[in-house]
């Protein structure tokens, strides 16, 4: 696998598989893996947020990343996300991922206080003198308080190593990141299917997918599409099967951030991938968004079109 391909096509932000009593379960977690694999996505992204980095220790993320890099070995690129509220854990953990062979890591600059320019460039700076893996960026101004502008981000292109950023959030500032910094910098759709096919006709190179988790399938077909400037049935494939259950899951008026993560391990269970737990304060899957979750699953047949 070619190092300059890290972060191309389908980046999978792979959830953290537990055990009911909340230790880490690493044999349901490299099973996760091999579903990524036999799917044909590109990447794996291991302990962002979905994957619950938050409720984790530094060296539990070392040991996912070891156990997904053993089960996967050369079949996918296996990203290690080192996001923290300090650069020196931040480096730390890049410093780890690249001793254990991993092909590239993802970042978010520090977050819990607002950072200044200056804070995120001396952030970046320390850490991409830290390490020689190919680092992308991921910019999440709900996380950070704070959005890294197309301008500034062709200033970090400049330094050694950062290769991509994970932009959420407006495809106008996608598309100005495009304009701006696109010859020096992937720009990769940091929001997934939601997104597509837009950010492909524009010319973003990748995608990254948290819903992927239990989509990987059907992902990979609407990013194909996508590619091969299918736009209308790439759009009518993620009308048909993505927005229905999204369209419940990622209404805040009906459950938290946390009980969406939870009602993705809660399809993966019904996939035999997990059996649904999370880490305090997040909590499984309450109830009635089962319900709800299981009754969209039979209308649209996603199970069964998603079967690998």
């Amino acid at each position: 696998m070619k190092r300059d391909k890290v972060f191309e096509g389908i980046n999978s932000v792979m959830t953290t598989q537990f055990t009911k009593s909340g230790e880490l379960d690493l044999e349901a977690t490299q099973r996760h893996a091999e579903y990524f694999a036999r799917a044909g996505v590109s990447a794996v992204i291991l302990t962002g947020s979905v994957g619950e980095c938050a409720n984790m220790t530094d060296a539990e993320r070392v040991q996912v990343w070891q156990a997904v890099r053993d089960v996967v070995k050369q079949e996918l690129y296996v990203i290690g996300a080192t996001n923290h509220t300090s650069t020196r854990s931040a480096i730390a953990l890049a410093q780890e991922a690249e001793q254990l062979g991993l092909d590239g890591i993802m970042n978010l600059s520090p977050y819990y206080w607002p950072s200044a320019r200056g804070e995120h460039l001396r952030h970046y700076e320390a850490l991409t003198k830290a390490t020689e893996l190919p680092i992308l960026l991921y910019n999440n101004p709900g996380v950070t308080q704070d959005c890294l502008s197309p301008s500034f981000l062709r200033e970090l292109s400049d330094m050694d190593h950062i290769t991509a950023i994970k932009q959420t959030g407006s495809l106008v500032i996608m598309e100005d990141m495009l304009r701006i910094a696109g010859d020096k910098i992937m720009i990769l759709n940091g929001e997934g299917e939601l997104y597509e096919p837009f950010p492909t006709i524009m010319g973003c190179p990748g995608v990254c997918s948290a819903l992927s988790n239990f989509l990987a399938p059907i992902t990979v077909e609407i990013y194909a599409l996508a590619k091969a400037g299918k736009y209308e049935e790439s759009m009518a494939l993620r009308r048909e099967l993505v927005n229905p259950i999204t369209d419940y899951i990622f209404n805040p008026e009906i459950m938290s951030t946390w009980q969406a993560v939870a009602a993705y391990k809660h399809i993966e269970f019904k996939m035999g991938y997990s059996n649904g737990a999370m880490r305090p304060p997040a909590y499984a899957l309450e109830p009635q968004h089962k319900e709800a979750v299981d009754r969209i699953l039979i209308e649209t047949g996603l199970l069964k079109r998603n079967a690998v």
